[in-house]
């Protein structure tokens, strides 16, 4: 049996948006002073092409109800957009509310700095995905399962951005190098791993575990850097586990345990600067390993029908290691932002993914419900509880 699904769409969009904000130091004083006010605004059009194509298709192999099942799309797309940012930096109060509709002319003479810019992007991208299982009863009670998944992403951006000259008060023709790039990024996904699923009186039993290859590659195109060409290579193993079990007509008990692991993504791993939004500079890190998450819960289910009476009780706990956090540097305006070599300012931030230990979380809850026979109803109590950690990075100190 074979199914085929077509896809196709355009997007055509314009959006206006804009910000305040204040900035103001209360180190030292009763009275808090002003370090300067923002006024953000930007004008963003869209266009984008995007087509897909799937495909399934299964068969019976035996006659002991051997089954395979093979699925495979393809995504494609085309996205381009134009947008206008303004930023206006005030170190004297202003009424950001009457300017926030503004033009330029008036606006200009009150900014102590003005960062605006032009940006044309473009992002070309295909997305190929295929997906093999094999099922197999091995007897009436155990089946054994095989699957293999492949994925593919190619991306190629590209962004061209153009500075104001206050001086001539028109675009730079030159684009800029700190804002523009080209990159060509891909990326290669390999999953396979057995499983197996057992029936026995009290429940079902289910075990799987999956091996994992990323192959990342990005190359950077423009402008040139001594980092070039970015290539990774992940080898991940998770694991499944999970009991379903009926202890008896009235007590069912379920108990799961599970891994996961999250690569960084290119633009993560990017040794780049963002410097477009002088109030948030990014950056990324060549240097982030995969984050490896665990899970555990269980569940237990009390049910009376012939009482109307129900009880769970459910707990869950997980943790992950080598999160990916954000660092962030705030209130630092003498901090050097390492790609430009300038100082931060005040009232800005700069932020860079890291990793990190010790982010976890438990949790438990309970349910208790019976009858209230007077008002011909069904009376429940909730109750729960819960406690995590997930520690972050201000100004280079560990905060929990």
């Amino acid at each position: 049996r074979l199914r085929l699904r077509p896809n196709f769409s355009i997007q055509n969009n314009n959006s206006n948006s804009y910000s305040t904000s204040k900035t103001q130091n209360r180190v030292g004083s009763e009275t808090p002073t002003l370090v300067n006010e923002r006024l953000t605004k930007g004008n963003n059009d869209g266009f984008g092409l995007s087509g897909s194509m799937t495909a399934l298709w299964m068969t019976r192999i035996s006659d002991k109800g051997t089954t395979i099942t093979i699925d495979a799309s393809m995504n494609i797309g085309d996205n381009r957009s134009n947008s206008l940012p303004e930023q206006y930096i005030f170190n004297t109060e202003q009424d950001l509310d009457k300017l926030i509709d503004a033009n330029y002319d008036v606006i200009s003479p009150l900014a102590s700095f003005i960062y605006n810019q032009k940006n044309d992007s473009r992002n070309k991208t295909m997305r190929i995905g295929s997906n093999f299982s094999l099922n197999h009863p091995i007897s009436q009670k155990v089946q054994l399962s095989f699957e293999y998944r492949f994925n593919y992403n190619n991306s190629d951006s590209k962004r061209n951005s153009y500075m104001w000259l206050t001086d001539v008060l028109d675009f730079d023709p030159n684009i800029d190098p700190d804002l523009s790039n080209i990159y060509l990024n891909r990326n290669f996904t390999h999953n396979i791993g057995p499983s197996l699923s057992i029936r026995t009186g009290l429940g079902n039993i289910s075990a799987g575990m999956t091996y994992q290859l990323s192959d990342m590659h990005s190359e950077r195109k423009y402008p040139q850097s001594s980092q070039g060409t970015i290539e990774r290579t992940f080898h991940d193993f998770s694991y499944n586990v999970n009991a379903r079990l009926n202890l008896n007509r009235q007590n069912m008990l379920n108990i799961s345990a599970s891994s996961s692991t999250s690569n960084p993504s290119i633009t993560q791993l990017q040794d780049v600067t963002d410097v477009s939004s002088l109030s948030n500079i990014t950056s990324g890190n060549p240097n982030l390993k995969p984050t490896f998450s665990n899970n555990a819960r269980l569940n237990y289910t009390f049910s009376n029908i012939a009482a109307g009476r129900t009880f769970m009780v459910s707990a869950n706990f997980s943790n992950a290691l080598n999160s990916i956090v954000d660092s962030l540097v705030i209130n630092q305006p003498d901090f050097i932002i390492p790609a430009t070599g300038e100082k931060l300012g005040a009232g800005n931030q700069f932020v860079k993914p890291v990793n990190l230990n010790g982010r976890w979380n438990a949790s438990t809850s309970v349910s208790y419900g019976f009858p209230v026979n007077f008002i011909k109803s069904n009376f429940t109590i909730n109750g729960g509880a819960s406690i995590s950690e997930s520690p972050s990075i201000i100004n280079g100190d560990i905060n929990t």
